[in-house]
């Protein structure tokens, strides 16, 4: 028996309190929280599917390239610095 601080009251340890403090078993409440992690993972892959332009490609290539070059740029820097 686990006490509850949702409902004040001990619950048996095969079930579980939710977020409205509804005590329910513990096998509902993983099937439940199963089919809500497919819904929201679901979602983000619709935004992952996105198409781009040759040309805004080739901008987010040149924007990491640089990106990454002031980043060795800046850790060279650094390391001369300490020395």
């Amino acid at each position: 028996m686990t006490w509850s601080t949702m409902s004040g009251r001990w619950i048996n340890d095969t079930s579980v309190a939710t977020c409205k403090g509804e005590i329910v078993p513990l096998a509902i409440a993983k099937v439940a929280l199963k089919k809500y992690l497919a819904e929201i993972g679901a979602k983000g892959g619709k935004t992952s599917r996105r198409t781009i332009t040759p040309a805004q490609q080739a901008a987010m290539q040149e924007a990491r390239k640089a990106a990454r070059l002031r980043k060795e740029q800046n850790d060279k820097d650094q390391a001369t610095r300490g020395a």
